[in-house]
């Protein structure tokens, strides 16, 4: 047989085969209407009976008095009316039952494919609708309503809930550009802040460009400020640092007020590395400017071993060796008033890591 021959051959089957599910569908749906009209009419007889003993104990008690063939006209007369209605009003909720089991979320139409047996229950349902018709009709009536307006009302809220995302979105692609807008100002503004300090670099040594190299570090200042208006880096904030301590060098007053931004410039860089900006360098460098500057400005010793402390727990042991090292030697180190105790917190430290 060739393999178009057998692919016909698979197709056949594929449609038979759901052919004949469609016909058991068929059957399926054929028996449940039938067992609905007929559930409908022996519950809406057994209602009618029902209410026929009720209408002629009534009738009886209160009518002794009258012939006893005028009192069978009289409850004979309506018969056939009410009847057929009762018979109507039976297969008329029957029909409903699976409407009502949709409601409550029941599988019983679906399963009598599968589990024959679960007509008899589909047909005690279709009775029982049948023997309180008019209740029962009501009852659907209302929880259908019930339902179309809970479907209308989580239509309206995941409508809602679809505009307020798209909002959002809205807003976070704005947010987002906004973001690469002010990423990009303040990259340049950094690097012009690199251009001032290279040139300052090219003529620290010259005394006759003194005053023209204060304006460039104030230049460099003035760009750096103006990039973290755009967004805080701990770049930036170690170049400020910098800057701010070459400009309190090159000063012949003694005042710290540079020196003081310095440390503050330093310290920010280091709050915005663990927050926001990771930059190991950068945090490496301000760790190490953290003690120089505070030294300089002849801190207490207690907030000196707290700043070398905190240049000890980070996690690169040999950078923190080479970090200490360093200071050891560092000018500003060497040349504080509290020198001696500083470098025998750092010799302590040195020792302890490097057992």
């Amino acid at each position: 047989m060739s393999g178009v021959e057998l692919d016909n051959c698979t197709n056949l089957k594929a449609i038979s085969i759901e052919l004949c599910q469609f016909q058991d569908r068929a059957r399926n749906a054929a028996s449940l209407v039938v067992i609905a009209i007929l559930a409908g009419c022996i519950g809406g007889a057994g209602n009618y009976l029902q209410h026929r003993e009720l209408q002629l104990s009534v009738k009886v008690g209160s009518s002794r008095k009258l012939d006893e063939n005028e009192l069978q006209n009289r409850i004979t007369s309506n018969y056939k009316v009410e009847s057929r209605s009762f018979f109507a009003l039976g297969v008329l909720a029957s029909l409903l039952v699976p409407l009502f089991l949709h409601l409550i979320g029941s599988n019983i139409t679906t399963d009598t494919i599968s589990k024959p047996g679960n007509l008899l229950v589909y047909a005690g349902f279709c009775v029982i609708a049948a023997l309180s018709s008019k209740r029962f009709i009501s009852q659907v009536a209302e929880k259908a309503l019930a339902k179309a307006n809970q479907s209308e009302e989580s239509t309206k809220q995941v409508d809602q809930r679809v505009h307020e995302l798209e909002a959002e979105l809205r807003e976070k692609e704005l947010h987002s550009e906004k973001h690469l807008s002010n990423v990009n100002y303040a990259h340049s503004f950094c690097n012009e802040a690199k251009a001032h300090l290279v040139q300052y670099a090219m003529h620290e040594a010259d005394p006759e460009r003194k005053n023209t190299n204060k304006d460039t570090l104030n230049d460099a200042i003035s760009a750096l400020e103006r990039s973290i208006s755009y967004v805080e880096t701990a770049r930036a904030y170690g170049l400020l640092a910098n800057t701010y301590s070459r400009l309190s060098k090159s000063e012949k007053n003694k005042s710290t007020q540079h020196l003081e931004s310095a440390l503050t410039a330093c310290r920010k860089s280091i709050s915005v590395n663990s927050n926001i900006d990771a930059d190991a360098e950068a945090l490496a460098d301000c760790l190490y400017n953290s003690v120089c500057y505070g030294v300089r400005l002849d801190l207490e010793l207690d907030k000196l071993y707290e700043y070398v402390d905190e240049i000890v727990k980070q996690p690169d042991v040999g950078g923190v060796i080479k970090s200490l090292s360093e200071l050891l030697v560092d000018a500003d180190i060497q040349g504080c008033s509290k020198s001696a105790d500083v470098i025998r917190y750092i010799n302590d430290q040195l020792k302890r890591l490097t057992k």
